[in-house]
């Protein structure tokens, strides 16, 4: 091998050892990517809280509903069950009175399957009841796409019982 060529073998070579500042540039270029992680990882945890609260709220307004109870009020009862349970199990993160609540009842379920029209509001014995919530939360940066809010829904259908 020619001198010049192993001279500049050599300079190659003592460069490539050499790591000072190596840690900083790795961690400019992981940092941010990580940081993004752990906002994602929050952020879609708090709305696996705020669905998980909206399921168990309008289950338990229809377990309400579902045995007449109430008097004349019973339908705002029933709305009133909902935000208090929502607000309860999201820890606050749910502002109920920006719950959308919809109370459908219907004669039947096949009824209700065929998507007619409904014929009342909470219904009365034996009818079947959709219950509907809906929450739009404004998330703290965009996951899906460029909007920040998030729609979140829950519902269920139930059949009252004869009273």
């Amino acid at each position: 091998m020619g001198w010049p060529l192993k001279k500049l073998i050599q300079k190659i070579s003592s460069l490539s050892h050499h790591e000072e500042g190596s840690a900083i540039v790795e961690f400019s270029i992981i940092a941010p990517l990580f940081i993004f992680c752990i906002f994602a990882v929050i952020q879609l945890s708090i709305v696996a809280t705020i669905d998980n609260a909206l399921e168990t709220a309008i289950r338990e307004g229809a377990r309400y509903g579902i045995t007449g109870q109430g008097s004349g009020a019973r339908e705002s009862e029933i709305r009133r069950r909902i935000q208090q349970i929502a607000q309860d199990y999201s820890g606050g993160l749910i502002d109920p009175s920006k719950l959308t609540i919809t109370i459908s009842s219907y004669p039947s379920l096949q009824i209700l399957d065929a998507n007619a029209t409904s014929v009342g509001n909470s219904g009365l014995g034996s009818q079947a009841v959709k219950y509907q919530v809906q929450y739009t939360w404004d998330t703290i940066f965009p996951i899906f796409g460029s909007s920040k809010e998030i729609v979140l829904k829950a519902q269920t259908p139930v059949v009252n019982e004869d009273f």
